[in-house]
C-alpha cells in the first residue's frame, strides 16, 4: 500500500468517529460502537483514556474485560500471560450487571463473554484454558449459567468423540464452577464418578440425581442423550479386560436405566426420547467406529465399515426396544439385520425383548414379506430357512393364514432338498418346524438321519448325536439302535489310519517305555465308548485284544497292548505282552542282531518273562559271519555276555579271545582261542590266530652255535612253528663230546641227542620258555633189560636260563649269566651243509693225554668230499650205540696226521638228523710200528669244526679226545 492510500484509508476510518462525536455522541455510546464494530484497538485506547478519569464507571469497566477477553483468546493468555486474567477479573469486579448507557442502550458483558471464552475451545481446542478463564477471569458472584452450559456441551462432545480425558476436565469445572444443588452439577458429579470407577456409582448419588432429572425436564433429556455414550465409556474402561467387548456394551444396553442406577425413569415417554436418542447415535461415525473396534473378529475377517454397520443395527434394535411402535426405526433396522444375519443361525435376537402387540400391523407385514423373500433366496442357496421361518409373527391383524401357509410349501421344498444333500440338521430343523412333514419323507429321511449320526461321530460331537438318534426313535419312531451303531463305529475307527498310525509298531523301542510313557490317548471317541459301555467293559475290551492282534507290524500287538494297558483290567496283561514280544522278534526279518542284543538286554528289565537264552538264542540266529558276532557281543552287557558263556561256550570263548586280542592282551587271548573245538568258530578265529603264526614267522630255521663252553652245549637249534598258540617247536642238538656218559667200565663222550620241545613265547619279549614237563628226557640205552633212561636237560645242553629270539639269531644265556649266540645258517627247518673242503685241527679241548691226544692231534689236517646223493647203510645211533640202518650221505677225503707226511684215508658218512659226520681211518704209531684205527665224530657247521675221537679198539674209552678247528678259506 503506498504512504498516499494509507493515509486516506486512516481518514476514511476517522471519518465516522469524527462525525457521531461533532454530532455530540457521548463518549460511552461511541466506546460501545467501536466495540460492536470490531475496532478493537482504538476501543482499548479509548477505554484506557476514559478509566484513568472514571476508574468504576461500570460501562467502561464492563468493556474493558471484554476488550481484555478478546486480546487474551488468540495469544492463549491462560497458559501464556495469567496476570491478564486478573485484569479481567478486577474490571468484572466493579459490574454487577447489566450496564445502561447513554440514550436509553444498554451493555451485559456477562452475554458478551461465553461467546469470546468459547473460542478457547473451538479455535484453540483448549478446555483447559477456557476452564482456567472461567475459574480465574470471573468474580465470584458472575452468572456463570451460559458457561457452564458451554462446559457441558463440550464435555458432551468430547465424550461422543471418545475423548474421555476432555470430557472428564470439563465435567469437573461443571463441578467446581457451579453451585451446590444446580442440577448441572449434580448431572456432572454423577457422570464423573460414573467414568471414574468404571460404570459404579454409589445408590445414594444415583437417587440424587434421579430426583434432579424428575423435575429437571431440559437435564433429563441431555442425560438420556448421554447414555449410549456412558456406557460405552464403562465399557472401555471396564476393570475386568474380557468385558471390555461389544457384546458387554450391548447387555448393558439392554435395561438402559437400570445399568445408569435409575430404574424409576423407564418410563414410556423416556423410552421414547432414549429412543430418539439411540437413533442420532447411529448417525454418530466417531462412536459407531469406537464401538466397532471392541467387535471381536479372532478370525480378522470383518472390515471396519463391517462393524460399524453391526454397531448401528443393533443401536437401532435398542432403539426399538423402547419404541416398537416407531415405524421409522423399523424402516432403518429390519432389513439390514436381516440382511447381514449370519446364516443357520437364530434370529430371535430381531425381536428379542421387544413387545410384537405394539408393533403396528403393516410393519409386522412388511417383515414377514422380507423373511419369506430371504428364507426362498437362502432355500435357493442350500442354507437353512427355518431359523428365518421361526422369526414370522402369526397376528390375525396381520395377513396370518397367508404366511403360514407360505411357511409351510417353503419347509416342504427345503426339506426334500435337504435330504438330497444328506443335511440331516436342516431336515430335523425342518422336521420339528413342520413334523407332518416327516410322513411323506419316510425312509429317505430314515437314511439322511443315520448319515448324520455317523458324521456327528467322525466329528466327535457325541451330544448332538445322541440327539439325533434319540429324535429318530422318540419323535419319528423309527426303529434304530444307537449302541449297535457306535460298536460298528468303533470297530471302524481302531482299523483307521488315525487310531493304527499311533499304535503300529516296527520296532521294539515303544515297548522300553514305563507303562505311562507308552500310554497312547486314543482321543475322545475312546473316552466315549468307555463311558458308553462302562457296565459292559468285557466289549471293549474284545474290540481292543482284535486290534491288537490285527493290526500289522512285529511289535504291533505287544505295544497295542502295552500302549492302552490302563483300558485292560486283565491280570495276565504282562504274560500276554511278553509273548507277543517273543512272537515279534521271531517274527521280526528286519531287526539286526546287534540291534536285538542291545534292545534284549533293556527288554529282559522291564519284562521278567523274557530271559536272555531267547533273546541271545534270536540275537545269534541271526549272525552271518564274524562281524556280526562281533558286533552282537560288543553292544551285549555283561549279563548278556555271561549268560552267553553259560548257553554257547565255543561263542562265548571265540568272542573273549577277541576282546583281549584287539586290546593287545594276545598271551590270555590264545587261552580261549586253544579250546575251541568247533570247526565253525575254529574257522572264525583263524582271522586272529594266523597273526601268532606270524609272530613266529619271522625267526622260523636253522641256527649254528658260535661258541661253546661246559656251560653251554647246544650245537644246532632249530626253530618251528607249533600247532599251539604262542608256542614254537624249538629243536637242539647237543655238541659233539659235549655229553659224558661215564660208568665203571666206560667212559663216552660220543652221544649227540636231538630232541624237539614245544616251547612257550612272551610276545613281548619273545623269550622261550621250556615248561618243566619237558626238562627230562627219555633216551634209549641199548640195554635190552633197561632200554631208556632219563637224562635232564642241562646234562644234554647246559644250564639254560633264557632263549631269546631275535633277528637272524637266537640268543641264550646260561644260568652264570653268559650269552651264547646262535646265527641263522637258514630260515629252511631242513636246512643241513654237507662236509666239503679242508678243516684244520687247532685246539685240544679235552685233557692232554698221551694215550688219547695222538687220535686226531692238534696240526691235522682234513680234506673232505660228501656225495649229494644219501644211501642207506649199517650206522651206529648217536644216543644208544647200537646199528640202525639210516639214510646217510657217504663221506671220502684224507687226513693229513702228524704221525705220517703221507695223507692217510678217511671213510665215512653225514647225518643230517643230528648234523654229525663220523669218519674212519688208521694212522702209524711208534715210527709205523703200530697201527692204530681210529672213529671220530664231527660237527662240522659253518667255519667250524668239534670233533671226538678214540681207537675203535679201545673198549674202556670212546670219543674222549675232544678237539676243535676252522674250516679253510
Amino acid at each position: 500500500m503506498s504512504k498516499v492510500k494509507g493515509t486516506v484509508y486512516i481518514l476514511t476510518a476517522l471519518i465516522p468517529v469524527l462525525g457521531l462525536s461533532a454530532c455530540g455522541e457521548s463518549d460511552q455510546a461511541r466506546l460501545l460502537n467501536m466495540v460492536e464494530t470490531k475496532q478493537t484497538q482504538q476501543a482499548l485506547e479509548l477505554a484506557q483514556k476514559e478509566l484513568k478519569n472514571n476508574p468504576d464507571t461500570p460501562i467502561y469497566n464492563a468493556i474493558m474485560a471484554q476488550l481484555l477477553a478478546e486480546t487474551c483468546v488468540p495469544e492463549r493468555c491462560p497458559t501464556t500471560n495469567p496476570e491478564k486474567l486478573t485484569q479481567i477479573r478486577n474490571h468484572l469486579n466493579k459490574v454487577s450487571g447489566v450496564v445502561e448507557v447513554a440514550e436509553g442502550q444498554t451493555y451485559n458483558v456477562y452475554d458478551k463473554l461465553p461467546a469470546t471464552a468459547e473460542r478457547f475451545l473451538t479455535i484453540n481446542h483448549s478446555p483447559e484454558d477456557y476452564l482456567k478463564f472461567v475459574q480465574e477471569a470471573l468474580p465470584e458472584n458472575a452468572p456463570k449459567a451460559r458457561f457452564i452450559s458451554g462446559m457441558k456441551d463440550v464435555a458432551n462432545g468430547a465424550l461422543r468423540q471418545g475423548q474421555t480425558e476432555r470430557a472428564l476436565t470439563m465435567l469437573r469445572a461443571v463441578s467446581s464452577i457451579g453451585k451446590e444443588g444446580d442440577p448441572s452439577v449434580a448431572l456432572s458429579n454423577y457422570m464423573l464418578s460414573f467414568i471414574d470407577n468404571g460404570g459404579y456409582v454409589g445408590a445414594e448419588r444415583s437417587a440424587a440425581l434421579e430426583e434432579v432429572l424428575k423435575n429437571n425436564p431440559n437435564e433429563l433429556r441431555n442425560f438420556i442423550q448421554n447414555i449410549s455414550y456412558l456406557i460405552f465409556v464403562k465399557t472401555i474402561n471396564h476393570p475386568v479386560e474380557e468385558n471390555r467387548t461389544f457384546d458387554h456394551f450391548i447387555e448393558s444396553m439392554t435395561h438402559p436405566f437400570e445399568t445408569m442406577g435409575m430404574p424409576s425413569l423407564n418410563s414410556p415417554e423416556n423410552r421414547k426420547q432414549l429412543s430418539i436418542a439411540i437413533l442420532e447415535t447411529t448417525q454418530d461415525d466417531a462412536l459407531s467406529n469406537q464401538l466397532g473396534k471392541l467387535i471381536q473378529d479372532p478370525e480378522g475377517t470383518m472390515t471396519d465399515e463391517q462393524k460399524s454397520a453391526q454397531v448401528r443395527t443393533k443401536l437401532l434394535r435398542f432403539a426399538l426396544i423402547t419404541d416398537p411402535a416407531n415405524r421409522q426405526l423399523w424402516a432403518q433396522f429390519f432389513a439390514p439385520a436381516l440382511e447381514t444375519a449370519e446364516p443357520n443361525t437364530s434370529l430371535s435376537y430381531l425381536y428379542d425383548n421387544i413387545d410384537l402387540s405394539l408393533i403396528p400391523p403393516e410393519v409386522v407385514v412388511e417383515n414377514n414379506k422380507a423373511i419369506i423373500e430371504r428364507a426362498e433366496k437362502v432355500s435357493e442357496e442350500g442354507g437353512d430357512v427355518s431359523f428365518l421361518l421361526k422369526e414370522i409373527i402369526y397376528r390375525p391383524d396381520a395377513q396370518q393364514l397367508y404366511f403360514d401357509e407360505a411357511a409351510k410349501t417353503l419347509v416342504k421344498k427345503s426339506l426334500a432338498s435337504a435330504i438330497e444333500r444328506e443335511d440331516y440338521k436342516q431336515a430335523i430343523n425342518y422336521v420339528q418346524f413342520s413334523p407332518d412333514q416327516a410322513a411323506e419323507q419316510g425312509e429317505k429321511l430314515a437314511t439322511t438321519l443315520k448319515q448324520g449320526v455317523r458324521d456327528l461321530w467322525e466329528a466327535d460331537n457325541f451330544v448332538e448325536m445322541e440327539e439325533v438318534a434319540n429324535f429318530m426313535r422318540t419323535s419319528l419312531r423309527i426303529p434304530y439302535s444307537l449302541d449297535v451303531e457306535l460298536l460298528d463305529f468303533f470297530t471302524d475307527y481302531l482299523n483307521s489310519d488315525e487310531v493304527q498310525g499311533k499304535l503300529r509298531a516296527d520296532k521294539p523301542d515303544h515297548l522300553l517305555l514305563t507303562r505311562d510313557e507308552a500310554q497312547v490317548d486314543l482321543g475322545p471317541k475312546m473316552t466315549y465308548i468307555l463311558d458308553r459301555f462302562k457296565e459292559r467293559p468285557d466289549i471293549v475290551q474284545a474290540r481292543l485284544k482284535t486290534l491288537a492282534i490285527e493290526i500289522p507290524g512285529a511289535y504291533s500287538t505287544a505295544n497295542t497292548l502295552h500302549s492302552l494297558a490302563y483300558l485292560f483290567n486283565d491280570k495276565n496283561l504282562n504274560e500276554l505282552i511278553s509273548n507277543a514280544i517273543k512272537s515279534g522278534i521271531v517274527n521280526d526279518q528286519q531287526i539286526e542282531p546287534q540291534e536285538l542284543a542291545l534292545v534284549g538286554s533293556k527288554l529282559i528289565l522291564l519284562w521278567p518273562d523274557i530271559n536272555y537264552n531267547f533273546i541271545i538264542n534270536e540275537g545269534f540266529k541271526r549272525v552271518e559271519n564274524i562281524d556280526d558276532a562281533r558286533a552282537v557281543w560288543k553292544v551285549g552287557n555283561k549279563e548278556f555276555k555271561d549268560n552267553t558263556e553259560k548257553l554257547r561256550q565255543q561263542l562265548a570263548s571265540l568272542m573273549k579271545g577277541i576282546d583281549l586280542f584287539e586290546k593287545g592282551n594276545i598271551t590270555e587271548a590264545a587261552t580261549f582261542f586253544t579250546v575251541l573245538s568247533d570247526p565253525q568258530y575254529v574257522q572264525a578265529a583263524q582271522r586272529y590266530t594266523k597273526e601268532y603264526d606270524l609272530l613266529i614267522e619271522p625267526f622260523v630255521g636253522t641256527y649254528y652255535y658260535q661258541k661253546a663252553d661246559d656251560d653251554m652245549h647246544i650245537a644246532v637249534l632249530r626253530v618251528d612253528r607249533s600247532q599251539e598258540l604262542l608256542q614254537a617247536r624249538v629243536e637242539m642238538t647237543n655238541l659233539v663230546g659235549s655229553l659224558l656218559s661215564q660208568s665203571e667200565f666206560l667212559t663216552d663222550n660220543g652221544q649227540v641227542i636231538t630232541h624237539t620241545f614245544d616251547v612257550q613265547i612272551d610276545p613281548e619279549t619273545m623269550l622261550l620258555t621250556i615248561p618243566d614237563d619237558q626238562k627230562t628226557i627219555t633216551v634209549e640205552t641199548g640195554n635190552n633189560e633197561d632200554p631208556t633212561k632219563n637224562l635232564g636237560l642241562e646234562r644234554i645242553y647246559g644250564l639254560i636260563k633264557t632263549i631269546k629270539l631275535m633277528p637272524n639269531q637266537v640268543l641264550v644265556t646260561s644260568k652264570n649269566n653268559e650269552s651264547f649266540r646262535y646265527v641263522r645258517a637258514s630260515k629252511e627247518l631242513g636246512y643241513f651243509e654237507l662236509p666239503q673242503g679242508s678243516y684244520g685241527i687247532t685246539n685240544e679241548i679235552s685233557t692232554n693225554d698221551p694215550a688219547t691226544s695222538h687220535v686226531l692231534p692238534v696240526g691235522s689236517i682234513l680234506k673232505l668230499e660228501t656225495m649229494k646223493d644219501p644211501q642207506t647203510m649199517p650206522v651206529e645211533d648217536t644216543i644208544s650205540g647200537q646199528a640202525k640202518n639210516l639214510l646217510v650221505y657217504p663221506v671220502s677225503g684224507t687226513i693229513q696226521h702228524p704221525t705220517t707226511r703221507t695223507p692217510l684215508e678217511v671213510t665215512g658218512y653225514f647225518n643230517r638228523r643230528n648234523f654229525v659226520t663220523e669218519l674212519t681211518y688208521s694212522y702209524p704209531m711208534n715210527q709205523g710200528q703200530t697201527i692204530f684205527d681210529a672213529v671220530i665224530r664231527c660237527h662240522l657247521l659253518l667255519n667250524k669244526l668239534r670233533c671226538a675221537g678214540h681207537n675203535k679198539h679201545w673198549s674202556r674209552k670212546r670219543f674222549v679226545n675232544v678237539v676243535e678247528g676252522l674250516k679253510a678259506k
